[in-house]
C-alpha cells in the first residue's frame, strides 16, 4: 500500500540553474554527495539530477501548497518569473514552468494541513 509521495527525481539541464531556481520557490537546499542536488519543503523533496531528457515531461505536474497564493503571485512577479492562473473551483492555482519545462501549480491551503518548515529544522 502506498502512504505518501515523498520525492521526484527531476533530469535537468544545468543542476545549478534548477537548484538556483528551487531555492527562490523557497525550497531549502539539502546536503547531498555527488553530483545530484536536493531541496525540500517540509517532508517532500526534489532530487535534481544532471541526465539528458526531453525537456519538462507532458501532464506531469509538481503541486505545491502555500499559504496565500496572492502573496506567492507577487513573490514570483518580483522575481521575473512567468505565472499564470487557473480557476480551480471557488479558489485561483498559479501555474509556472520552470528552467527545464516541468510545470509547477501552486495552490492555497487552509488551516494546519501541512507542518510548518520550522517544526522541521533541527534544534542546535
Amino acid at each position: 500500500m502506498i502512504k505518501a509521495v515523498s520525492a521526484l527525481r527531476l533530469a535537468v539541464a544545468d543542476v545549478e540553474r534548477s537548484l538556483a531556481f528551487y531555492k527562490m520557490l523557497g525550497f531549502q537546499e539539502v546536503p547531498t554527495e555527488g553530483d545530484a542536488r536536493e531541496v525540500r519543503s517540509n517532508w517532500f523533496r526534489i532530487r535534481l539530477e544532471s541526465r539528458q531528457s526531453k525537456s519538462g515531461s507532458v501532464g506531469l505536474r509538481v503541486c505545491i501548497s502555500v499559504d496565500d497564493v496572492e502573496t506567492f503571485a507577487a513573490h514570483l512577479a518580483r522575481h521575473h518569473v512567468k505565472a499564470h492562473s487557473e480557476a480551480a473551483g471557488k479558489s485561483t492555482e498559479l501555474v509556472v514552468t520552470d528552467p527545464d519545462g516541468y510545470t509547477l501549480l501552486f495552490f492555497q491551503t487552509k488551516g494546519s494541513a501541512q507542518k510548518s518548515e520550522k517544526s522541521h529544522q533541527a534544534s542546535t
